[in-house]
């Protein structure tokens, strides 16, 4: 897209009205492949889109669009969003679906999250519209999950079942030269960096990664990014999700805040991540949506890069 067709584009979304600080944008961000979820952002995809733009970063990672999860897009909606894209110049870093994100057949979760009617369906359906959107979008790899998470004993029983899932998961993946990355998800069977770095030690195929989330492993019981981010064999995080969070001193209460205005560390965890040479994307959820979601996205994206540049 032209600098002035995109000029145009961003004043008919509302977008030349935010305020950029001078000196956001350096050297030290360009080391890192960032972008937003689109529906932190809108449900409208060329808002989100647009705001990527806005910020000189070139990703997207797509899930709700248009009120339905991205893998239930049908093929005129699908050219649509793709033809979006290329007019921005921007791409997809992930398909943040929805595969295993349910209940293990016959298990008792003690955590859960509601992902609407997607829970409830074949999850090999899922993985397989996940797995096509991923290949139609040019996309590298799709997220999965470990099931809604079970009690301690619970766990231990079904934890190599599980392995075999995402083994057969990986196995369908691969024909289509598609990765996974299993997130480390805190109502999840795998919520910390610890639990990640020990179930991914049963793979030794590349289509298998990690979706590494600090805030996540915080929300699980791990105190700061290290703590979890060591436990994860270097070379296996393929994508990031960054958000931060709070601790109420009151009442010992947990919630999201603006990336770097929290605990996670994040200017730390980007300096491992240079040290560590870190290649994959990482996306802004912010899980906070005042007062709205798009400025709660600005408010992140900022963050995030004061972050990245005294890293």
């Amino acid at each position: 897209m032209k600098r002035r067709a995109f000029l145009k584009a961003s004043a008919a979304l509302g977008l030349n009205a935010l305020f950029y600080p001078a000196g956001l944008f350096g050297a030290s961000t360009s080391l890192f492949r960032l972008g937003v979820i689109s529906d932190e952002v809108s449900q409208d995809p060329e808002r989100a889109i647009a705001l990527v733009r806005q910020f000189h970063l070139n990703w997207v990672e797509l899930r709700e669009v248009w009120g339905k999860h991205v893998i239930f897009l049908d093929a005129n909606e699908r050219r649509e969003l793709r033809n979006m894209l290329g007019r921005y110049g921007v791409m997809v870093s992930n398909i943040a679906s929805p595969t295993f994100k349910s209940t293990f057949p016959d298990s008792s979760p003690i955590k859960r999250e509601g992902t609407g009617h997607v829970m409830e369906l074949d999850q090999w359906e899922v993985l397989e519209r996940a797995v096509d959107t991923a290949h139609f979008f040019n996309v590298p790899h799709i997220r999965a999950f470990t099931f809604w998470r079970v009690a301690d004993d619970e766990r231990k029983r079904l934890m190599p079942e599980i392995v075999n899932i995402l083994k057969k998961a990986v196995g369908y993946a691969q024909k289509r030269g598609i990765m996974i990355v299993v997130e480390n998800e805190y109502s999840t069977n795998v919520a910390t960096g610890a639990e990640a770095g020990e179930f991914i030690a049963n793979f030794d195929t590349p289509y298998i990664g990690v979706l590494w989330d600090p805030g996540n492993a915080f929300m699980a019981g791990e105190h700061t990014w290290e703590e979890g981010y060591r436990k994860i064999p270097k070379g296996r995080i393929h994508h990031i999700h960054l958000k931060d969070v709070k601790v109420d001193p009151k009442t010992g209460r947990k919630h999201w805040v603006a990336v770097g205005d929290g605990l996670i560390g994040y200017v730390g965890q980007f300096r491992a991540l240079v040290k560590d040479h870190y290649l994959g994307t990482l996306s802004i959820e912010t899980h906070y949506h005042t007062p709205t979601f798009e400025q709660s996205t600005i408010e992140s994206l900022r963050g995030a890069l004061r972050c990245m540049r005294k890293a």
